[in-house]
This record gives C-alpha cells, sequence and structure tokens, in this order.
C-alpha cells in the first residue's frame, strides 16, 4: 500500500514581510532640514544686512563728520573772510584827489605842513592840494589834517609803491594805478632817511616830479625857510553863517571885534576877528560872503583859515582886509574858495 502519508516534519516556508518605507517620517526629516537651512540662511541673511547696516552707519558717520568738519572749515573762512573785508575798509580808504599844480615853478619845495609828531610835509610845483573820502566833498588837505592828521598816513598806504630807496627805508609812491583816485600823476615821497647821526629823517614830499635822490629826504635848515618871504596880492571869497555877534565880549584890540561863525557842512564854530564898522551892519543867523585881500610879504606861507581870521589887519609886513556882502545861497550854491596862492618867492 502506498505511503501517501505526507511528511509532517517538512514546514512550508513563510515569506518575510517587506518593511514599508516610512513615508511620512522622511518627508518630516526633508522638511526639518528645509526649515533648517531656511532659517540657516535668515540668520546669514541678518548678518549680512546687519554687516550692511553697520558698513551703511559706519559710512553715515564718516560722512557726518566730514560735512561737519567742512561746515566749521567753510563757517571759519567766512567769518576770516568778513573780517578781513571788515580790516580792509579800515585800512583801504576811497581817496579822491584835486592837485593845482604851477607849471611856472622854480622846483623850490615849500613847506606845507608841520604834523604833531614833528614830520613836515613839502610840495614841489603844487599850488593847492584838496581831498574828499568816499562821497563827501572836497577840502582842503591842510584843513583835513588839522581834525585828522591820520589822513597824510591813511592816503600814502594806499598809492602805489614803485621804489624804495637804500637809505634806511624812503619810498617812492605814485598815485597812477593805486586806490587813489586822481586826474593828474602826482609821487609822493615817503622819507625814511638816517642820517649820520643815526636820526631818521621822515618828512613827506609831494609833487609831480619827485625821485629817491640827494634832493630829497635831507634835514632842511629852518634858518633858510626863515630866509624865505612869500609874496602875495590875491583875493578869495568864503561863505559863513553868522552864529553869535558877542556883542557882550569887550575886544582888547582897538577898533577891532570877533564874532562866531560857522562854514558850511563844517559844522564847528570859529572865531574870527573883524573891524567894528562893519560888525554893526550884522546880523545873527544870516550868511555873509566875506572876500579877503592878502597884500604884503609873509615869512609863512598862508594855508590856515583860523590864523587868517585871526589876524585881519596888518601883521608883519603883510595886510590882510575884508569886504562882507549879505547873501542868501544856500549848500553847495554858496562861494568857499581855496585860500589864494602867493605870487612869487623872494630871499632875504
Amino acid at each position: 500500500m502506498a505511503n501517501t502519508k505526507k511528511n509532517t516534519n517538512t514546514k512550508s516556508k513563510k515569506k518575510t514581510p517587506v518593511k514599508k518605507k516610512n513615508t511620512t517620517t522622511n518627508v518630516r526629516k526633508k522638511n526639518n532640514i528645509k526649515k533648517e537651512i531656511i532659517v540657516e540662511e535668515k540668520i546669514n541673511n541678518k548678518e549680512v544686512i546687519e554687516k550692511k547696516k553697520n558698513k551703511n552707519y559706519y559710512k553715515y558717520i564718516i560722512l557726518s563728520i566730514v560735512f561737519i568738519i567742512g561746515m566749521s572749515i567753510g563757517l571759519t573762512l567766512g567769518i576770516i573772510g568778513r573780517l578781513s573785508r571788515s580790516q580792509t575798509s579800515t585800512v583801504y580808504y576811497n581817496y579822491s584827489l584835486k592837485v593845482k599844480q604851477n607849471n611856472n615853478c622854480q622846483n623850490n619845495y615849500k613847506l606845507y605842513y608841520t604834523l604833531s609828531d614833528g614830520r613836515k610835509i613839502y610840495t614841489k610845483c603844487i599850488d593847492d592840494i584838496k581831498i574828499k573820502e568816499g562821497n563827501n566833498s572836497y577840502k582842503e588837505l591842510d584843513l583835513m589834517l588839522k581834525n585828522n592828521e591820520d589822513i597824510i598816513d591813511n592816503l600814502i598806504d594806499n598809492l602805489k609803491l614803485e621804489e624804495v630807496y637804500e637809505d634806511g627805508g624812503s619810498e617812492l609812491l605814485n598815485t597812477k594805478a593805486s586806490r587813489v583816485y586822481i586826474k593828474n600823476d602826482i609821487k609822493v615821497v615817503n622819507c625814511h632817511h638816517l642820517s649820520r647821526n643815526n636820526k631818521y629823517n621822515n618828512d613827506i614830499y609831494i609833487g609831480n616830479d619827485l625821485s629817491l635822490n640827494n634832493d630829497v629826504c635831507v634835514t632842511r635848515s629852518d634858518d633858510n625857510l626863515n630866509n624865505i618871504k612869500y609874496n602875495y596880492d590875491c583875493t578869495f571869497t568864503k561863505t559863513y553863517n553868522i552864529v553869535n555877534l558877542l556883542n557882550d565880549y569887550q575886544s582888547e584890540i582897538e577898533n577891532y571885534s570877533y564874532i562866531v561863525v560857522d562854514e558850511y557842512q563844517s559844522h564847528f564854530p570859529k572865531t574870527m576877528l573883524i573891524p567894528k564898522s562893519l560888525k554893526n551892519n550884522l546880523k545873527e543867523n544870516k550868511s555873509y560872503e566875506i572876500t579877503y585881500h592878502l597884500n604884503g610879504k609873509s615869512n609863512n606861507i598862508l594855508d590856515d583859515i583860523d590864523y587868517i581870521n585871526q589876524n585881519i589887519g596888518v601883521s608883519d609886513n603883510l595886510v590882510i582886509t575884508i569886504n562882507i556882502k549879505e547873501t542868501n545861497k544856500t549848500g553847495m550854491n554858496q562861494v568857499n574858495e581855496a585860500i589864494c596862492q602867493y605870487k612869487s618867492i623872494s630871499e632875504e
């Protein structure tokens, strides 16, 4: 009988189950990695942004500092410029000159004015010098010097320097191409001459034909000047307003009396000696044209109207007479002539 019994010892083979991949976990891991990358990129981006911000901040700080320094420099330069301009206005003056030249002169030097510090101003071939500052009216230089002697030094500072002489530093200056307006070409020598006795001659010479030679910047003897006589025979007219007739004042000069007058634009009272016969016809607050006649010889150049007003009548060999006429002219229409010049010079 066939053995039909199955071998029970034979075990049936079981298939090992295949583990399924956990896709959900992998996706999570990938997402986490992506998130980490994104976070890291964000952190890196923040760092980059912070660095850029820091760079921009430093740039801003540097630019701000540069701007502040630039503004400070500009402000400083502006202040310096303004100060220099203000200082310049006190040094450079808007002067204009009118000079009356004498073409028939003998090239002799005339003592024009003596400054309080001892310096003397000489002129050569010049009869009259007028000066004005800015828009003011022309006035006699000698009269201006009486009120402010700094004018002559300010004038010299505004002239053009031509040459410096090796005598201690004397300067030759010219009005041409200078800050002083004048139609004529006038030269000025500002002396600084060291003499043999180690003293400086600081006189000033004004003329149209000057040079730094032995003819200028030398000490001129007063004895020689005293020998010179200036011969006068001329007239000129001034207009005055009578301020006070001084009727209660008794003059010590017989037949003469004093009055107080004021000249247009000067606003400075002056006393004047006049004959009593002329005073009787005058009224206060009225304007009068006073014509002066100078006749005779004088030891000095008559360039001071105050001196003339105090010496009406006879002084040494010079006779000064006046004629008075009431006038209705006002302001610039008034007659105000320069003091007339001497006719000739003689030595005695």
